[in-house]
């Protein structure tokens, strides 16, 4: 019934794709031999999901790229080597995942391949496992939904924009859909045929999972059909079929329209235990919070910028406060140095960093990379600007602040004063005032401003890394960019001549 040389095999060829030379030891598919639903769906969740350090590449690893984070004088717990690491990516350096530059790192490219591995085992394989059909097929609409999820998460980080290009013929990334071996040296796919692949696995995923619900109240930590539509909307955002992304995000919202009211809400987090209102689903939950090791202490020389949270200062609805950027209360039991709820502080120096809630609550270890219903309202009010802004009638632009100002009020102290249409001279005006909201919502989760950046004309972004002898050095990313696509490891490109 199994035949375990395909998996072998399986291993094999992602190996060669990847260069990752480590990749042969996390073999778990290969030491099981399953034959039923229970055991496929083990395969399933320590395979095709994320472990805490893997999601953090579905979170905030591309923020080093953007206008959000800034470069400190700052040694916290001996980072100064990662710090010199680090600055290659600051700087955007074309050698910033080799050993000629910041060192041999295939995780951008390595880790998405793997669980889409683990993703086309549990595709391929889940009709012949013994057990009841409705779970066989729910679980199966699980691997298709993170596939689609994953190949997102690849095209964006590989491969120009889809909406600064020609998709039919833009290289993009080679699209594997067997765990059979199909070829050695794989090539890219076009940017459109990835693209039509995620939304094909989304929808096929999403009903699936719609129709085959086998057991009521599924953690977030697994995949749904609502999560699945809401990554749809973001796919046709990138894509600017604005009416799929109303479609879908209607479909949404008609079920799960909570937005979390920070004034009630006694945490930092959406996504904190108790407190998931509008969570459709998190990738990954760590519930060890506040410890003064591994990523919490690589992140200190690198804070929050100062154009960031000038943006929670923007946009106030008349006297009341953003309570996104207003968060911060200390931790006055820390040790050395914590990343605190408002502020990167190092007690040795008692210097403080500036830390904005919004970036906050994606470090503390809540989760790694989901969706909500947020993302979702941001996404239909985008599209509705546009339309606006195609059309001309007003009643787009009004559905598109009507969503707003749902988000909004959520957000601000009690005293909100809705936005109304008459504040906006025209649609361009009205998309700028969404950009500034979105970047203040979705700040440091799910890569949200390295992509929004790269799809809103690749804008020219500078960055002064500041050395912690003293003195500075100042990084352009010029307009259009070469570099707003990352560069494929070199390791991976000697393994697979086709990927140059």
């Amino acid at each position: 019934m199994w035949n375990m040389k395909n998996i072998v095999l399986s291993i094999l060829t992602m190996f060669l794709w990847t260069g990752c030379a480590d990749f042969l030891e996390e073999k778990s598919q290969s030491e099981v031999h399953p034959s039923t639903v229970t055991e496929m769906e083990k395969i399933l969740q320590s395979n095709a999901y994320c472990d805490e350090t893997e999601s953090r590449l579905f979170n905030y690893k591309t923020d080093i790229f953007t206008d959000d984070v800034e470069s400190q004088a700052v040694v916290t717990y001996n980072k100064e080597t990662v710090k010199d690491q680090q600055r290659w990516l600051f700087a955007w350096d074309p050698e910033m995942f080799n050993d000629a530059g910041g060192g041999s790192d295939v995780s951008f490219w390595a880790d998405p391949y793997k669980k889409i591995m683990g993703c086309n085992i549990v595709i391929d394989y889940i009709e012949e496992m013994d057990g009841d059909e409705t779970r066989k097929n729910y679980l199966q609409g699980e691997a298709y939904a993170l596939r689609g999820y994953y190949y997102l998460y690849l095209i964006n980080f590989f491969a120009k924009p889809y909406n600064e290009v020609e998709p039919s013929i833009e290289p993009g990334i080679p699209l594997k859909l067997s765990s059979g071996v199909v070829e050695v040296y794989p090539k890219r796919n076009t940017v459109g045929e990835v693209y039509a692949q995620i939304t094909e696995d989304l929808q096929r995923g999403a009903e699936l999972m719609k129709e085959n619900v086998y057991v009521d109240g599924l953690s977030l930590l697994r995949m749904n059909y609502l999560a699945a539509y809401a990554f749809l909307t973001r796919v046709y955002l990138y894509e600017e079929d604005w009416d799929n992304v109303i479609r879908y995000a209607d479909s949404v919202l008609l079920k799960k329209n909570d937005l979390l009211d920070l004034n009630e809400a006694g945490t930092f987090s959406v996504y904190d235990n108790g407190y998931q209102n509008e969570v459709l689903w998190m990738n990954n939950l760590n519930d060890s919070r506040d410890t003064p090791t591994g990523e919490l202490g690589i992140l200190y020389p690198f804070t929050a910028s100062i154009d960031l949270q000038n943006v929670y200062a923007s946009d106030q609805a008349g006297n009341t406060i953003d309570i996104r950027g207003n968060m911060g209360a200390e931790n006055t039991s820390a040790t050395n140095a914590y990343l605190l709820r408002g502020n990167y502080w190092d007690r040795e120096t008692n210097i403080r960093y500036p830390f904005v809630a919004g970036v906050d609550k994606c470090h503390r270890g809540y989760y790694g990379g989901g969706i909500r219903t947020a993302e979702v309202y941001l996404n239909r009010a985008e599209a509705y600007i546009a339309k606006y802004k195609e059309t001309g009638e007003a009643s787009f632009g009004a559905a598109a602040l009507a969503d707003l100002n749902e988000l909004r009020r959520h957000r601000f102290q009690p005293g909100y004063v809705e936005a109304s249409l008459n504040d906006y001279a025209n649609a361009d005006e009205l998309m700028a005032f969404y950009f500034r909201e979105r970047r203040r919502e979705l700040a440091s989760e799910g890569n949200h401003r390295w992509f929004d950046l790269r799809r809103t004309g690749m804008p020219q972004l500078i960055h002064v890394f500041n050395m912690t002898g003293g003195g500075t050095q100042r990084y352009i990313l010029q307009q259009g960019d070469a570099r707003y696509v990352l560069p494929i490891p070199e390791a991976v490109l000697e393994q697979n001549p086709n990927l140059r």
